[in-house]
């Protein structure tokens, strides 16, 4: 039972009971739990909120109604004015007296103590209390402390730098005020003993504590069993012993509605613990003990782990690791390296076998997954303590995007429906949202926004304070008048997302996200016709190129089908992407579960005085869901969710030629999109950011000298066990796969430059922050150095046909150089002119008579170069663009064509090279007599922000003596953002600022030192462009 002293209060309570008024008839039910039914007629019910009824009550009054209407006197109500019987109308009672109860009375000078508060869930409802109970005594929040980060560090950056503090108008400064005061950060680990916590804090915390409330835990669906189960199952029992150590015994555990068992409740899931008797996938019935559940499970545990490391295993995963090194051409390997190379593999191998084991063990108790499966165990753990302490459970459905705090649309991390419809916003058009047959109804998403969950919460733990709490509240929906199913959320998303499209710019892109629309289709279509069909096909074509032999190829032959195969690579990553995705939701989208009845915490709420109602609002009725999903949920999706669902998506497609990646890449790039139910918050682990291709000449040529004399030419030596270098780069990043990636863009110098030293200690290269930041994947990375230790002596100066080729180009003759460039002039010119959408402002600042100037702007796509040179006209016509010479001139026809043809100048970018000699062509094109245009970003923004500008701007006006102007490009990082191809917007803005002369510059850097007369002039030319408005 829920409490020591529930039965009192719920005595109590029915004492108080009366009737609707004295034409209603009141009996007690047959079963004799002593719940009241009220006899209502069909004209009572007419005036009446229905929102309470039952899906068996709600039949019931349609049926009479339409009796009555049709004077069918021999279907099941053969009176005109039947009489229906209903239990839950409370509300209805307008005569009732209703004990009240008041949040903030109950919360003043109490303590209590949060386990995994740092998250989505956990923020909001430190934000209601902070915010609405400012009298509470204590917050004690356990915070893990992770990667280097202390408790207190990751309190900071997650809860008090999250927008739920800082984007609400006023309060910022109040919630860091409450929060130095109100909350005290304990650092701990729920899954170890007491909590991970010191003897003498926990012998406080023993004493003060008033309720523990329990947010902590893994709700990834399939992860390997040993995860889930430590962090879902295990760590509730932690949990448990603490309460029963302290002293008021009281617990409050977040659980999830989707532990319903479906084979029992079809259609309606009561507010009831979940039953220890079930039904087993095999029809047998068993009663579950937690305690023996979970040994056994851990005792399988051990057993796999115990079988993954006996010798035999370990010499197979030897065999595999030897076929693996000579799959990449490395049958010189070291015996250390194969050593590492099989651990690896044992580990994916053990991993994939716990996942499988999981998903076994949920299927046999009726569990679509690992995770309600642990959580099922929790449940029935917490049940097991109910003669020791006082305890509720809260079940969130799946938690979305909120409605009033912290303020309206705010969301967070990858939630419940944001997947599926990203996937839809990418160009995905079947969901398998379809029954299979004509007879079954569809599923039913029960959505609930967060604000309303954390709302619910506290009101149980309210209750549970008073000694008045049920054993149960589900935060749902619950039966509302119009359920949201798949396709009407696939309707509206879709509305929302023309009424979208038709701001944008027309273009093919825009016509074709307009027209080419998703829909709904049965599991069997989907299985036929998409991601599986796709997936099969991918797998074929890529084990076909995977066992194909590309050494007789010529150069162009091996290149050709090392791209093919990189394409595939990538195809079959999104795919399987896909596909896993499906096949996690489909229990939810396509089979569906019960309506969960919520009539628990909405008796609760209606308690409430009228202003602790607004504050700690908890009624899913009280608001239409069509128009919440239109209006706020999709609106804070495409704010919120969709940037960072499109850098995961951009990581998949860098994944691209990783081939070792094959075992393990689906289950953990899921992870990123698994967090549906919230009974915790999902935290993102430290990504592993994915570098972008560097040419083989620059890594040559990079190669670093030593500081020192003891630093010689042993420290870049291949010696002893590091040998095998490469290979050892390709096991290496395989440990990561599959995780979160970001763009290169987004590491400082700083990290970059501590990568460039971990690749010189491997490789004896020494790797520009520039070079690395032109990488993609690891893949590239990896066969770029291996490419440059067995090939280059033999391929550096060839053509594709075998020719020796100078990577610097050729000096084109005249006759040929000057009609060709006129003619892409022209060519670039139309393009601009009547392709593009050009918007032009601050033309009169073009010095039209003034040939020493550089011209300054931002960088952000490939549209830049002839954008900025059309927006000159005739100005522009001979102007130099600064481009950088390990980009646009590493090889011999790139060298050849943006010399002759082109214009641009070559610039080298690296710390190896100072500024004079880096920026050297700069300086002779502009005694040529200029003008000449530089990006002083050095690549382009992965965000369209601008970003600050490199200091080596500064000395190239100061030595120059060049006047500056300023441009600010708008719209061309929408237009064709970095790494895309295809352009997706027509509308592009040039706004010109007034020229800076070279003189106002050098008074504003009198006096200062060479250094920071550089930073001084880049940073006030950053500024002059950010200044001006976009157009």
């Amino acid at each position: 039972m829920a409490s020591r002293e529930n039965k009192k209060s719920s005595s109590r309570s029915r004492k108080k009971t009366g009737s609707v008024n004295k034409n209603h008839k009141t009996q007690l039910d047959s079963t004799g739990n002593g719940d009241t039914v009220n006899s209502y007629t069909v004209d009572d019910l007419d005036n009446k909120n229905l929102k309470d009824l039952s899906l068996d009550e709600l039949r019931d009054y349609l049926a009479a109604r339409e009796s009555r209407e049709g004077g069918n006197v021999s279907g099941r109500f053969t009176s005109s004015n039947a009489i229906v019987k209903a239990r839950h109308l409370s509300r209805w009672n307008t005569d009732k007296e209703i004990d009240p109860m008041s949040v903030c009375e109950t919360l003043r000078d109490r303590t209590i103590m949060i386990v995994g508060g740092t998250g989505f869930l956990g923020r909001i409802m430190l934000y209601m209390v902070l915010k609405h109970v400012p009298d509470i005594k204590r917050i004690y929040l356990l915070v893990r402390p992770t990667h280097g980060s202390s408790g207190e560090a990751r309190v900071q950056r997650e809860i008090l730098k999250s927008p739920v503090f800082t984007e609400t108008a006023g309060d910022a400064q109040y919630f860091i005020d409450v929060f130095d005061s109100k909350v005290k950060v304990v650092e701990g680990d729920a899954s170890r003993e007491n909590l991970g916590i010191d003897s003498d804090t926990l012998k406080l915390l023993r004493e003060e504590v008033e309720v523990v409330l329990n947010t902590a835990g893994n709700v990834e669906f399939n992860p390997p069993l040993d995860l889930s189960l430590n962090a879902n199952a295990v760590a509730t029992r932690a949990v448990l012993d603490f309460v029963e150590s302290t002293k008021c015994k009281k617990y409050v555990h977040i659980s999830t509605c989707y532990v319903a068992d479906r084979s029992i409740h079809r259609e309606r899931s009561p507010e009831k613990i979940v039953a220890q008797r079930i039904l087993t996938s095999s029809g047998n019935e068993i009663v579950i003990d937690p305690e023996r559940e979970i040994a056994d499970a851990q005792a399988t545990i051990a057993d796999l782990k115990q079988l993954y490391e006996n010798p035999r295993k370990h010499d197979e995963y030897r065999e595999q690791a030897v076929r693996e090194l000579h799959r990449i051409g490395r049958d010189d390997a070291s015996d250390r390296l194969v050593e590492k190379t099989a651990k690896n593999l044992r580990t994916m191998a053990l991993r994939e076998r716990l996942i499988k084991e999981g998903k076994e063990r949920a299927e046999r108790l009726n569990r679509p997954n690992v995770y309600t499966y642990t959580k099922t165990l929790a449940e029935l753990l917490v049940k097991s303590r109910g003669d020791r302490i006082d305890y509720t459970i809260v079940r969130p459905s799946i938690v979305e995007t909120s409605v009033r705090y912290p303020f309206t649309g705010w969301n967070e991390g990858i939630q419940g429906s944001a997947p599926l419809m990203f996937l839809v916003y990418k160009g995905h058009r079947m969901l398998p949202s379809l029954a299979d047959r004509a007879d079954q109804p569809n599923a039913i998403l029960d959505f609930i926004p967060v604000d309303e969950v954390a709302a619910g919460t506290i009101l149980a733990m309210t209750a549970l304070l008073r000694g008045e709490q049920s054993e149960i509240y589900q935060l749902a929906a619950g039966p509302q008048p119009s359920p949201i199913t798949p396709g009407s959320l696939l309707n509206i998303f879709q509305i929302k997302l023309r009424e979208r499209l038709n701001a944008e710019p027309p273009g093919l892109v825009r016509f074709l996200k307009r027209n080419l629309q998703a829909y709904p289709v049965t599991r069997r279509t989907f299985q036929r016709f998409s991601s599986p069909r796709t997936l099969k096909w991918l797998q074929r074509a890529r084990t076909r190129l995977e066992t194909l032999d590309t050494s007789r190829l010529p150069p162009a032959g091996a290149n050709l089908v090392g791209r093919l195969e990189t394409g595939i690579e990538k195809f079959y990553q999104l795919s399987m992407f896909k596909n896993r995705i499906f096949q996690e939701f489909m229990p939810f989208i396509n089979e569906g579960y019960p309506t969960f009845e919520n009539h628990n915490a909405i008796g609760l709420w209606e308690r409430l005085s009228t202003e602790e109602r607004e504050q700690f609002h908890f009624n899913p009725f009280d608001f239409d869901y069509t128009e919440y999903l239109a209006d706020i949920h999709i609106e804070a999706v495409f704010e919120w969710i969709f940037p960072v669902l499109e850098k995961r998506l951009n990581a998949i497609n860098k994944i691209g030629g990783d081939r070792s990646r094959k075992d393990e890449s689906d289950s953990r790039l899921l992870g990123t999109l698994q967090t549906v139910f919230a009974p915790s918050d999902l935290e993102f682990r430290d990504r592993l950011h994915i570098l972008r291709r560097a040419t083989v000449e620059r890594m040559r040529k990079r190669a670093s000298r030593p500081a020192r004399k003891d630093q010689g030419e042993s420290a870049v030596t291949k010696t002893g066990t590091n040998t095998d270098d490469f290979p050892y780069i390709e096991s290496h990043l395989r440990r990561f796969a599959g995780q979160n990636v970001a763009d290169m863009g987004e590491l400082s110098d700083d990290l970059l430059e501590q990568l460039a030293r971990h690749f010189e200690l491997i490789t004896g290269m020494r790797l520009t922050v520039e070079a690395l930041r032109e990488f993609r994947t690891p893949s590239r990375l990896r066969k770029q150095l291996t490419r440059w230790q067995s090939d280059y002596e033999r391929t550096r100066q060839r053509g594709p046909f075998g020719l020796q080729l100078s990577p610097d180009g050729a000096q084109l003759p005249a006759w040929f150089a000057n009609p060709t460039r006129d003619f892409l002039y022209q060519l670039q010119m139309w393009f601009y002119r009547s392709v593009l959408d050009v918007r032009l402002a601050g033309t009169e600042n073009i010095p039209l008579n003034n040939q020493n100037v550089i011209v300054v702007a931002n960088h952000s796509s490939h549209l830049d170069y002839g954008l900025v040179w059309y927006s000159l006209g005739d100005y522009g016509r001979d102007m130099g663009i600064l481009a950088a010479r390990d980009y646009f001139f590493d090889r011999f026809i790139k060298s050849t064509f943006f010399g002759n043809l082109l214009n641009l100048v070559p610039i080298e970018r690296g710390e190896n090279a100072g500024y004079a000699e880096s920026l050297k062509h700069a300086f002779a094109y502009l005694k040529r007599g200029g003008p000449l245009l530089i990006f002083p970003e050095g690549t382009r923004s992965h965000d369209g922000k601008i970003k600050p500008f490199r200091h080596g701007l500064g000395y190239l006006v100061e030595k120059s003596g060049a006047d500056v102007l300023p441009i600010r490009l708008s719209n061309t990082h929408q237009a064709l953002p970095k790494g895309k191809t295809v352009i997706r917007s027509t509308r592009v803005g040039v706004r010109f600022g007034e020229l800076i002369p070279y003189e106002s510059l050098k008074e504003e850097t009198r006096g200062l030192s060479p250094t920071r007369t550089y930073h001084t002039i880049s940073n006030r030319l950053h500024d002059a462009v950010v200044a001006l408005p976009p157009v």
